[in-house]
């Protein structure tokens, strides 16, 4: 009864079932469903819990859990948010070796910034699953292409101040 709200009509589900077992003296039920496509996991599980919130009031005791890839896409959100900074610092301490300035380094690690910012936007748009190899790649080439401008700009001002002081 519970899943005939949100697993009929436009509902991403194409099955679903639920079981009621003993586990450790505690009475457990388990409700399964089968997805259409991954990349739902979230939404279907953020309407679903709002339908339950509405009409699901669980008494004293109870729990209501999701399980299954939404919880491994959590985990992965929250192992990310960890991961990041610590990705940046590590960049960030070979532009400064390179470099000897802290604000270049700074301004050569921006691009990372915005390949992630744009590459998240367009994973949004196209609705691509999220792909950590493609974001490596994606650091990688901006951060490349950043030292590169880089080294052509201190290149270039080097040479204009050349040319300055020799002028009479």
């Amino acid at each position: 009864m519970l899943f005939a709200v949100w697993g009929s009509g436009s509902s991403p589900a194409k099955r679903c079932s639920l079981n009621i077992t003993d586990r450790q003296a505690i009475l457990a039920a388990t409700a399964r469903s089968t997805l259409s496509a991954a990349k739902q996991v979230g939404g279907y599980v953020d309407n679903a819990q709002r339908v339950l919130d509405r009409q699901l009031h669980l008494p004293a005791g109870y729990t209501l859990r999701w399980s299954g890839e939404y919880e491994f896409q959590l985990r992965a959100r929250k192992r990310l948010m960890l991961i990041l900074p610590i990705v940046f610092g590590l960049i960030f301490v070979p532009l400064y070796m390179l470099f000897q300035s802290t604000p270049e380094a700074i301004v050569l690690i921006l691009p990372t910034v915005y390949a992630m910012t744009g590459g998240l936007l367009l994973q949004y748009v196209m609705g691509f699953n999220f792909s950590v190899a493609v974001y490596i790649a994606l650091f990688g080439i901006a951060v490349e292409t950043g030292v590169v401008m880089g080294d052509l700009s201190s290149r270039s001002s080097e040479s204009s101040n050349r040319r300055w002081r020799s002028d009479p």
